[in-house]
This record gives C-alpha cells, sequence and structure tokens, in this order.
C-alpha cells in the first residue's frame, strides 16, 4: 500500500522563483490538469479503438476516474460507472499494479469489458467539468453509444451522439476501426 503523508494530500504551492525560471527557460512543461485528463482520455479511446492492451487501457481511464471523481464529486459531475458496474470491481486492475505483493506469479482476472462503461462514463464527466468533448471522446461515445448490449448498462440512447439528422443505422456494421476512421472526420467538424 502506498505510504501515506502526514499533512494529507499534496498542497497547492505558489509558484517559486526557481520554478518560473524554469518555465521560462523551457526546462519544463506546464500541463493543466484539464490538459492532463484531456491527453489521458484521447490516449485511452484511441488505444481502445485499434483493441491494444487492455491493462493500460485500464490504467489511463482510471488515473483520469480519479481525477474526475474529485473534480465531480461535489458538483454532480463525477464519473457515474460506479452505479452502472453491476458489481463488477471496475478498480480491480488498477489495485492490481497499485498494491503489489511479493509473489511475482500472482495472477490477475481482469473483466476486461468494464473499460468500455468506464471510459464512456470518465468522458461524459470531462464533458460536464469541462464544457465539451474532443472529437475522439465524441467518436468514442457514439460507438460505444451505437454498438452496447443492454448487459453493457448503455447509458443513453445513439441519437444523443451523432450530429442531428444523421442516418447512423448505417454505422452499427462497421467494425471500432473503421468506425473510428470514418466517423471521427464526422465528429472533427
Amino acid at each position: 500500500m502506498g505510504k501515506k503523508h502526514e499533512f494529507g494530500r499534496r498542497k497547492k504551492v505558489a509558484l517559486t522563483p526557481k520554478q518560473a525560471a524554469a518555465r521560462k527557460a523551457g526546462i519544463v512543461t506546464t500541463i493543466s490538469r484539464e490538459s492532463a485528463l484531456q491527453r489521458l482520455l484521447e490516449t485511452a479511446a484511441s488505444l481502445w479503438f485499434v483493441k491494444a492492451d487492455s491493462l493500460v487501457i485500464h490504467l489511463l481511464v482510471i488515473a483520469s476516474y480519479k481525477n474526475l471523481e474529485v473534480l465531480g464529486k461535489e458538483r454532480g459531475k463525477a464519473p457515474s460507472v460506479g452505479e452502472h458496474a453491476k458489481g463488477l470491481d471496475f478498480m480491480l486492475g488498477y489495485d492490481f499494479i497499485r498494491h503489489a505483493t511479493s509473489d511475482p506469479q500472482e495472477l490477475l482476472d481482469f473483466p476486461e469489458a468494464i473499460n468500455d462503461l468506464t471510459l464512456f462514463s470518465c468522458i461524459d464527466s470531462f464533458g460536464l467539468i469541462y464544457g465539451r468533448r474532443t472529437p475522439i471522446m465524441r467518436t468514442y461515445q457514439a460507438y460505444f453509444a451505437l454498438t452496447a448490449t443492454p448487459d453493457d448498462h448503455q447509458p443513453c440512447e445513439p441519437t444523443e451522439f451523432f450530429p442531428v439528422g444523421f442516418n447512423y443505422s448505417l454505422c452499427r456494421a462497421l467494425g471500432r476501426m473503421e468506425f473510428f476512421e470514418r466517423m471521427l472526420p464526422v465528429f472533427s467538424r
């Protein structure tokens, strides 16, 4: 388990002259919380479309989830995946990596499908908190809403995620990557 700090979480500290100089000299990159979350979610969605490693996708999504939960909880804008997970531990993979044991042969039975709903929920929360979703985020949510089954706990109708008047029924037959390649330009307009 991680080391507990005596005084709680990291405190926000005023910019020091040394930090200001490092920024000015280009030694460090300043990243806003919004930008960091956008990058995590876009990377997770992009990897999901190409069916990349589900544990890596999970770690990106859960890092986003943990932040969005703190940012949105008091305003009713936190990810709602816990409400829809139907008994699945959607933090399982994250906790497996975070809480190592001394057993180098330890195994994880990871429910990969939980990534789909968790990513959808985190993108939704990002949109509620920051008032926008990127084209990659919108493309992912449209595909999820279009292809989700009742077991996936589909949170809404596909029409909510496509442009008004768009005939999305033709998209149902598309695979992940084909949908991404065809629809990302639509959501980029």
